[in-house]
């Protein structure tokens, strides 16, 4: 014999997933088109330093494909003198173009490369031999693109905003960072 289920059981059973089938499509329903006041204060704070995040996360890159370079060539070939041989390893052109960077030269034809970066410093020299990865600057903005300041990154891939009196005093100190 087998044993039954009252089917009043079952029916209750079978309302009960729909209850919360439905409950279920109401909450996916109203977190679609409702979002958070948390992810809308996120969204206005990011869209207005987008720029800045976007050019501190290209210097990184850029100095990961130069530390990238160093490694595979064992440092035979030693640290590179322009961006030119790092482009060659980067699957991403817009990488080496800072977002905020009016006055890139877009007229620049052939095998140019366009770029809102430059190599300041060679960290290998051995007079910065005792000098600390995060005193030596290796690449700069050309120009202070993000209200009147430019990114530097420094050996150790630490990113840093200096105005213009900063930006010259670290020139005239070799991109050696003395404070």
């Amino acid at each position: 014999m087998r044993s039954r289920v009252p089917t009043e059981a079952i029916k209750s059973a079978i309302a009960s997933k729909r209850l919360w089938l439905t409950l279920l499509a109401i909450i996916i329903t109203f977190l679609c088109f409702f979002p958070s006041r948390a992810q809308k204060m996120k969204n206005q704070s990011f869209s207005q330093t987008n720029t800045d995040h976007q050019c501190i996360a290209n210097l990184k890159r850029i100095g990961k494909l130069i530390k990238r370079h160093l490694h595979h060539s064992a440092g035979v070939l030693g640290f590179p003198t322009n961006l030119d041989t790092i482009y060659s390893m980067s699957l991403d052109p817009k990488l080496f173009i800072c977002p905020a960077d009016k006055e890139i030269n877009t007229s620049i034809k052939g095998d140019s490369l366009r770029t809102s970066y430059e190599i300041v410093n060679d960290p290998l020299k051995p007079e910065l031999s005792a000098t600390p990865p995060d005193r030596i600057a290796i690449i700069a903005e050309k120009r202070p693109n993000h209200n009147d300041k430019r990114f530097v990154l420094f050996y150790d891939l630490s990113v840093r905003e200096f105005d213009e009196a900063q930006f010259k005093e670290l020139k005239s100190n070799s991109f050696i960072l003395r404070n």
